[in-house]
Order: C-alpha cells, then sequence, then structure tokens
C-alpha cells in the first residue's frame, strides 16, 4: 500500500494512541459470547458441570460437606434452572456425565465407587461390569442413547480398565479390554486410550490405536464427531510437552496451533469446531477451526462480565460453550455457558507467545477497529511486578528474537512500542478509543513482551495479535 500523507497522518494517530492506551481507563467492548451462569444452589460446596446438548441443557454434579461428603447429580435447562435428579436406587453418590437431545442423562457414582447408569422419563438404569470388576465410570451418550462407559477394578489400579458400550435394547457389548472409553458419536464409533496411554477407535472391524504423533508417543483421544473427526492430546514419553490433534482419515493425525506451552483439546461439535485449553498454571481457553484457524476465547467474553475462564469442557452443534468459571468480584467458581453473538470480531490470535514464570502469558483486544469506537488491550499471565513493551505495527515482521518470534514491525511511522508496568498480578486491561483516518483493508499488529527471567533470555511474550480495519 502506498503510504500518502493521509495514510501517515492515519497511522501516526493509531501508533500515538498506545500512549493514551497507557494513561486511560478501561474500555467496555460488547463480547463475542453471550454468558449464562449456572450458580450453586443451597450448601453445596461446589458445582461442577461435564455435559450439554444441542439444545443448551447442561448435567453435571454438586458436592456437599454437611456432615460426610456426598455428590449428587442435577440437571439445568434455561426455563427451569437447576434441578437435582434423585439418588439411583442403592446409590447415595451419583455424577450425571451427559445428555442428548432427547433428555437422556447418563452417568456413575464417582470417587471410584457404584455403577454407571442411564436415566430416562425417571428411571434410572444400571449398566452392566465384567466379571471381576465392581464398578463403571460413564463417557459420552450419543443421539441414541447408547452410552460409552469404562469398567473397571475400582479397588485396583493394576486391573485393567475395559472399554464398554451400552444400547438400550441391545446386549452390552465390551470394544476394547484394557482401555478407557471417553468418547461415542451418534454412528456407535467410540474412542478413549487404552492403560498404556495411547489413543484408540472404535472401527467396523474391532478396535484400533490411532497413529503416533510425531516423537510424542504418549496420546489420549477425547472425542469424536459423526464425520468421524477425532480430537485428543499427546505428549512426550516422560508425559510433558503435551499438544492438540485432530485425526481424519483423510489428513491423518493433525497438530492444532501454536501454543508455546502445553495444551489439549477438549471436544469437537459436527461443524470441526474444537475446543480446549492451554498454559500449565491459569487455563487459557481455545477454539480451532479449518476455516477459521486458532482463536483464543478470553477475548470474546466483555469485560464488564468480571470472569475468569478456568476451562472449556464441551462444545455443542449450536457452537455454544460449556465452561468453568471463577468470578473475579466474588471469587465464586461455578459452570457457564457461552452462547455465540451475532457479531464478529476483526481480530485473530497468531500465536508465537514465549513461555515465562506462568507459563505463555496472552494478549487479547476488544474493539471493531471503526473510527472513534472503544478499544481496549488485556494482559493476563504475565510476570508481576515487571515490565512489558508493547508493540504496535501496521506491518507484520516475524523477527527471530530472544528465544520468540517479534511479529508487529514497530518503527515509525508505521509501528510503535510503549514501556508498561505489569503490576502486581502480571495482568491489566487498557482501553482508550480508535482515531479516525486509519485505512480500511489495513491490518494492524500488536504483541507484548515482558522481562521475565523465566524465559530463554529473559524474556517472555505474549501472542500476537492482527486486527483488521473495517
Amino acid at each position: 500500500m502506498k503510504l500518502t500523507s493521509r495514510t501517515i497522518a492515519g497511522l501516526a494517530a493509531a501508533s500515538g494512541l498506545l500512549a493514551a492506551l497507557a494513561a486511560a481507563p478501561a474500555a467496555s467492548q460488547a463480547g463475542a459470547f453471550q454468558v449464562t451462569r449456572i450458580l450453586p444452589q443451597g450448601s453445596a460446596y461446589s458445582t461442577v458441570a461435564t455435559g450439554m446438548n444441542d439444545q443448551g441443557h447442561v448435567v453435571g454434579w454438586s458436592q456437599f460437606f454437611d456432615g460426610s461428603t456426598s455428590l449428587q447429580a442435577w440437571i439445568w435447562t434455561p426455563a427451569g434452572g437447576l434441578t437435582y435428579l434423585p439418588d439411583p436406587p442403592g446409590q447415595p453418590r451419583s455424577r450425571a456425565i451427559d445428555i442428548n437431545a432427547a433428555g437422556v442423562i447418563c452417568g456413575d457414582g464417582g470417587y471410584d465407587s457404584g455403577d454407571a447408569w442411564r436415566y430416562a422419563n425417571g428411571v434410572y438404569e444400571f449398566l452392566p461390569h465384567v466379571a471381576g470388576d465392581s464398578c463403571g465410570v460413564a463417557g459420552k451418550l450419543n443421539a441414541t442413547g447408547a452410552v460409552a462407559y469404562t469398567s473397571r477394578n475400582c479397588g485396583s489400579f493394576l486391573q485393567p480398565p475395559n472399554a464398554m458400550i451400552a444400547a438400550p435394547g441391545q446386549p452390552v457389548e465390551t470394544v476394547f479390554p484394557g482401555a478407557w472409553a471417553l468418547g461415542l458419536n451418534d454412528l456407535g464409533q467410540s474412542v478413549g486410550y487404552v492403560l498404556g496411554n495411547r489413543a484408540w477407535r472404535s472401527i467396523a472391524n474391532g478396535p484400533e490405536l490411532l497413529p503416533q504423533l510425531g516423537s510424542k508417543p504418549l496420546s489420549w483421544a477425547a472425542a469424536v464427531n459423526n464425520a468421524g473427526m477425532i480430537v485428543g492430546e499427546s505428549a512426550a514419553a516422560n508425559g510433558n510437552g503435551h499438544v492438540p490433534w485432530y485425526f481424519t482419515d483423510a489428513e491423518g493425525i493433525v497438530e492444532i496451533g501454536n501454543f508455546g506451552g502445553s495444551a489439549g483439546a477438549a471436544d469437537v461439535n459436527a461443524a470441526g469446531v474444537v475446543i480446549g485449553n492451554a498454559g500449565p498454571s491459569v487455563s487459557n481457553p481455545w477454539m480451532w477451526s479449518a476455516s477459521g484457524g486458532l482463536v483464543f476465547i478470553k477475548p470474546l467474553i466483555d469485560p464488564a462480565e468480571k470472569l475468569g475462564l478456568l476451562g472449556v469442557l464441551r462444545i455443542n452443534d449450536a457452537g455454544q460453550i460449556l465452561a468453568r468459571a471463577i468470578d473475579n468480584v466474588t471469587a465464586q467458581t461455578y459452570p457457564v455457558i457461552l452462547t455465540p453473538s451475532d457479531g464478529s470480531s476483526p481480530w485473530t490470535q497468531l500465536g508465537h507467545g514465549l513461555a515465562g514464570t506462568w507459563g505463555t502469558p496472552s494478549l487479547w483486544a476488544a474493539g471493531t477497529l471503526e473510527a472513534d469506537t472503544p478499544l481496549s488491550l488485556t494482559l493476563d499471565d504475565g510476570l508481576q511486578n515487571s515490565v512489558g513493551y508493547l508493540v504496535l505495527g501496521f506491518e507484520r515482521l516475524d523477527l527471530p528474537f530472544s528465544g520468540g518470534t517479534l511479529v508487529p514491525a514497530f518503527e515509525a511511522p508505521t509501528g510503535a512500542f510503549v514501556p508498561l508496568p505489569t503490576g502486581m498480578i502480571g495482568a491489566f486491561t487498557i482501553g482508550g478509543v480508535w482515531p479516525a483516518g486509519v485505512p480500511s483493508g489495513l491490518s494492524l499488529y500488536t504483541q507484548m513482551w515482558i522481562v521475565d527471567p523465566a524465559g530463554p533470555f529473559g524474556l517472555s511474550a505474549t501472542n500476537a495479535l492482527q486486527g483488521d480495519v473495517p
């Protein structure tokens, strides 16, 4: 693009915005997700969500310490709120694990005790375990009501588990002896991992191990959609360096993203949108698709919600994400449903983070980049009481630097950088107003580098962001 005097004036105004951001109050911008909270009820010590159907109905369990530890399964709906299920006959502890569109629920007794069960029309059906085993651990439930679960000896981890499928009205099937069952699609294909930590799937001829991802021999499959796309994570032989992946027959096993630290995939929906979590300390949830690439989820939530995401769990075919969050005001933790808003974001996560003391710090933005509209930038997971350098450029440099990659080109007149203190918690939000005069179609790149002795050369770096000016 030719740099005319008008263009340079607009870029200079945008570059000068960084200095204003450092002194301005945070701007609140509506996020790409609407947040619905599922709050604990009664005397529950904790409330944990595990499953969600395409109608946005959620199941899970609550823990109580009223004289004795207990677990009780529940269902939450938008109309009825949270309702506890009755205890399964003879089984005082219960966890609800998954729910399908017909409202059938599967679960188990939790705490390595009790049987796995299916609950429909107010009636519990216990799922049998293999001879010699003593309990069942529920996995996923499909549209037909079939349940993938694991039969195991809950008194000994030395005895191999057994991956099972129980379809209504059909004999229970042992899919894979010596394996855990975690995922199931509507075609009856199941996935999981064997006792030696290797991902598997069931096919017409029986179970098979999935191929190894590069030099990482350990793997775990978490979910499978109706197209047979499987997601999970792999790690080195010593259990370190977890990375997420997807698997299809056409492409084989493919690593997702460039996280610069540990990450894993949690679920996949019918559209092939994968969700997962990254970061060794505070989780940094993300989503990925072949068309949209890698996007971190925290920036897509309005800062006015005052929530910190602790992890994502499930994504349904409507694009709703089930997550666990902490209220930044009350410090209470509870499940939340993230429902996509109609608007789209101009921001794209580019990766290239560099890990430091608290893992890989993250940078995210809220704002449309339209003239005279609010803009906010948020740092998370940085080293506290240090100094960071916020870099802005209208060109992409991708310069190898201090063991990482410096993405924005920062030289004037099309770039700038500003030192900013990271504060007492290594996190902040700064805000201002995006100026007029920045040409449409231009891409803005930003990244933050932090003085951090745990970084390869005394520096850590956030992911880079690309903002496309409308």
